[in-house]
């Protein structure tokens, strides 16, 4: 039985892991409600400095929250397809142009902690928020990619 304890997420039992996820809670991002979940896979053990790191930067998702928009704000100022894409696709849709605004009008849906590599593509832990403009109408997300330390990496349109 592969099992561990820590301060912040508690007992952590891999084994009984459903799905690879061993935790998840509902969090809140500046104030919105989020899902928040721990994936871990049984053949790579977790340790105590990585769930630091993951607590860290819970710790501080108001602002991991606000680092991410603007990152999604830049991201759609220089591809406006995901905002195109909503404007022409979802009917009598309300959406702001402006790709700030549209940022600021996206919801935080939730924040994955990643211990180990699920693509096999070398990625190691890492930290995805998955940010949608319309959970009623639409499943298309932005993802935004961070490493354990917080470092926005990458964004991606993801569905």
């Amino acid at each position: 039985m592969m099992s561990l304890q820590h301060s912040y997420f508690g007992t952590l039992d891999i084994d009984d892991a459903e799905d690879d996820v061993c935790w998840e809670q509902e969090l809140s991002a500046n104030g919105k409600a989020l899902q928040a979940r721990l994936w871990a896979d049984q053949s790579e053990p977790l340790n105590g400095a990585l769930l630091d790191k993951f607590a860290a930067q819970l710790a501080r998702l108001d602002q991991l929250d606000t680092e991410a928009r603007t990152a999604l704000a830049e991201y759609l100022d220089g591809d406006r397809t995901y905002i195109s894409f909503h404007l022409e696709e979802i009917e009598d849709a309300d959406y702001p142009e402006d790709p700030a605004e549209f940022a600021q009008a996206m919801r935080l849906k939730s924040v994955d902690l990643w211990s180990y590599d699920a693509n096999g593509e070398d990625e190691g832990p890492h930290i995805i928020m998955d940010y949608n403009i319309d959970p009623e109408n639409t499943d298309e997300l932005l993802a935004v990619r961070l490493n354990a330390d917080g470092k926005i990496e990458e964004i991606n349109w993801e569905s």
